[in-house]
């Protein structure tokens, strides 16, 4: 499931989600993808399209580049916490923009009830925080 992206429905079925490619600038690769361009990005893409599901395939690849392209959002985010077993880091949080971006560790043996945040939402798993090795 390597660099998979799914799209869970309403239904919460998971669909494998096809994203679209984008027109990336030459110097991409060398220069890195900062928080500021990630959220100026996906603001355009929220004012371009309308359809969430276009939205999110279009995002899904800009999550890929920031996190291939930021090694300190992979380091920053608190352990969880013993008692209810995870922590969210805010990355960015700006009143009255509709986008936030935070970190969230879960212990191994968290689960989480199924629940709804009423919005769309693009979660990306970096990795086990058991191969962290705390």
């Amino acid at each position: 499931m390597t660099n998979q992206d799914w799209l869970v429905t309403n239904e919460s079925q998971c669909i494998p989600l096809t994203v679209v490619s984008q027109d990336l600038q030459e110097d991409s690769c060398t220069q890195p993808y900062r928080l500021y361009r990630f959220l100026t990005d996906v603001e355009d893409i929220l004012w371009q399209k309308t359809d969430d599901r276009l939205r999110l395939a279009k995002i899904c690849p800009l999550v890929r580049r920031l996190l291939n392209s930021s090694e300190w959002i992979l380091t920053s985010f608190g352990l969880p916490d013993r008692e209810t077993g995870w922590s969210v880091q805010m990355l960015y949080d700006e009143p009255d923009f509709a986008l936030t971006v935070q970190t969230v560790a879960w212990s191994p043996q968290s689960i989480s009830p199924i629940h709804n945040h009423a919005t769309w939402g693009i979660v990306a798993i970096i990795r086990p925080l058991a191969e962290l090795n705390l």
